[in-house]
């Protein structure tokens, strides 16, 4: 899904461009015809200019004193329009007087003409002198240069495509990481989720082959609960990215205590020894809730995975909270996707849980931007710190 999105969104790109491209080229065609033609009909102004000025009697329309190249391209008219004299190049053209510049072809090459009065001494006119010369731009002209301006875009389009690419994948990257998250979440949201329901499913049609339905119909219950208990875990994950923080500033020892209360009768339940250790008094400004949560499923979290008898201390300092248990361990390699929705390494999933807990507690880290560090010997035991800035 996301390589065909990335293809499109660089063609898109890439069409763009190449129109723009286009269009400005296309545009330029007829201003530099314009231009060309402002120029040409300068340059016959001043070449005009200069065989009048050569002409000792104007009045008598004389070209004794004209050049070579001169004489070729130049036509004389008297004041009534009568061919005075006409050069080689007009020989085959009509004896027309214009005083809008016009063009004609001989052989191979095309020839622009403009009129210019004549004028003597005293600023009488005389006559009407016109001159021709080359007309290099032809239609064909015009279509090479919209053919190059095409080409040209054509490579700069490709060019952008390629780039367009590039950087609609590197775009596209946080997103395609996101949808694989949540594919993976959704997917294994969607596993966690059948297996108690399939479990009161069968618990329920065991019970109604059976004259005995209340051990049935509590089975099931149990497992309708297990599956509303990741229900809510679930939506304390989605609340979290979307929830607006009420921060206030909190105890963090008394909150510390007030979790440990809650938490002694699991940690009863597992023969486990909770110490609390309060270095410093430590005031946090953060979202209440949301903090006794984190506090919550680390304490729970180590109460679960401490060996019988063993303990769980907790320790307030300056800045930071500190859970540590005399577990197992985390693998090395399993460390960086602790935090990870669903995540129990094969080991761990005989203890119950869906593996979502410390991923509520990155969430409300992230929320808070605190920064969490995870420290784990197997065969020793795992902390987790809470760093708060």
């Amino acid at each position: 899904m996301f390589q065909s999105l990335r293809y499109t969104i660089a063609l898109y790109f890439t069409l763009i461009v190449f129109v723009l491209l286009l269009v400005q080229g296309l545009f330029f065609i007829p201003l530099n015809y314009r231009d060309y033609l402002i120029e040409l009909d300068d340059n016959i102004a001043q070449d005009a200019g200069r065989i009048i000025l050569s002409m000792e009697d104007p009045a008598s329309l004389s070209i004794d004193h004209f050049t070579e190249r001169d004489l070729i391209r130049t036509r004389l008219f008297d004041t009534e329009g009568v061919l005075v004299y006409e050069g080689d190049i007009f020989l085959a053209q009509e004896q027309q007087l214009s005083q809008t510049p016009w063009s004609f072809r001989n052989e191979n090459d095309r020839f622009r003409v403009l009129s210019f009065p004549v004028t003597d001494a005293q600023d009488q006119l005389v006559g009407f002198l016109q001159v021709a010369e080359v007309y290099h731009i032809l239609w064909s002209d015009l279509w090479e240069e919209a053919v190059a301006i095409f080409i040209q875009s054509t490579l700069i389009a490709l060019l952008t495509f390629g780039i367009g690419l590039l950087f609609s994948g590197l775009g596209l990257k946080p997103a395609m990481e996101m949808y694989t998250r949540l594919d993976a979440f959704t997917q294994d949201a969607s596993h966690e989720l059948k297996t108690p329901l399939a479990s009161a499913n069968s618990a329920l049609d065991l019970a109604l082959r059976s004259k005995d339905f209340v051990e049935g119909i509590q089975e099931a219950k149990s497992h309708i609960a297990m599956a509303n208990i990741l229900v809510n875990k679930l939506l304390m994950l989605a609340k979290i990215t979307r929830y607006t923080l009420k921060k206030e500033e909190c105890d963090l020892s008394a909150l510390v205590h007030q979790v440990v209360v809650d938490c002694e009768a699991q940690a009863k339940k597992s023969s486990v020894l909770i110490v609390e250790e309060v270095t410093a008094q430590s005031q946090v400004v953060a979202d209440r809730s949301l903090l006794q949560q984190l506090i919550a499923n680390l304490l729970s979290n180590a109460i679960k995975f401490s060996q019988k008898g063993g303990e769980v201390r907790v320790v307030v300092q300056q800045g930071s909270l500190q859970i540590q248990d005399k577990g197992k361990g985390i693998d090395p390699q399993a460390q960086a996707r602790v935090f990870d929705p669903f995540f129990q390494e094969d080991d761990s999933r005989s203890s119950g849980g869906h593996g979502i807990g410390l991923s509520i507690v990155k969430k409300i880290a992230d929320a808070h931007i605190w920064h969490i560090e995870v420290q784990s010997i197997q065969g020793v035991g795992t902390s987790f710190t809470i760093v708060f800035s």
